[in-house]
């Protein structure tokens, strides 16, 4: 498949801010997280665990905010507050569907690669109807440095069998664009009302730069 001037063999798709409109979500959390705390969300908190993964969110936020919170307290409090949403409510982005149908007809090898956690995820690919898109899922109950050293992506090559200048990495998050382009793979940005926040600086850290899935899918080639 060409993708622009690319010729992809595989992809690897983030899910939070990327596929599914969730990142909103996560924003509300955080705030009243925090709130019920007495404390106001610090600015740059998103972007601090974006990448990172629910365990080792919750270990940087006791350490970090509230040392003297339980870490499994935190998990427990963010899952209450998240899983109806992901299991009944979050919906995908607009032209999500339609570019991964493209993808599936050309037989393009899909991994999602996501710093969630599987009892969040796997409820919302089953009900979206997508699961049985992707080759494997990558998360970080699995890779604990979630996505900031690129051995996510290294192993989303591995399963896909092809080189890393043949994949393209789809993410929103400012963090692993820089990782996964450091790396030597081939990175479309897409942009994210919450997550990005200077887009000039996101389209010169990606390959590409994209508003929404719809542009992404006008630039398959073939």
């Amino acid at each position: 498949m060409k993708f622009l001037d690319l010729d992809a063999k595989g992809v690897v798709l983030d899910l939070d801010g990327t596929l599914l409109d969730s990142t909103g979500l996560w924003g509300e959390i955080d705030k009243a997280f925090f709130g019920k705390r007495g404390k106001e969300l610090p600015s740059t908190y998103g972007q601090e665990i974006a990448h990172i993964g629910l365990n080792a969110a919750a270990y940087y936020t006791r350490t970090r905010y509230f040392p003297n919170e339980k870490e499994e307290d935190i998990l427990n409090e963010w899952k209450q507050m998240s899983l109806k949403a992901y299991a009944e409510e979050l919906p995908l982005k607009k032209g999500a569907k339609e570019f991964l149908d493209v993808l599936s007809s050309k037989r393009i090898p899909m991994v999602l690669a996501t710093a969630n956690s599987p009892h969040l995820y796997l409820p919302a690919l089953q009900r979206l109807g997508i699961e049985s898109y992707f080759l494997c899922f990558l998360d970080a109950e699995t890779f604990k440095a979630g996505k900031s050293n690129g051995k996510m992506y290294e192993e989303a090559a591995k399963r896909i069998g092809a080189k890393k200048e043949n994949i393209l990495i789809f993410e929103d998050s400012l963090s692993p664009i820089k990782a996964a382009r450091a790396n030597g793979f081939k990175v479309i940005g897409i942009y994210d009302e919450y997550s990005t926040s200077d887009i000039e600086l996101y389209k010169s850290s990606s390959t590409y730069f994209v508003m929404d899935w719809d542009e992404a899918l006008g630039m398959i080639q073939d």
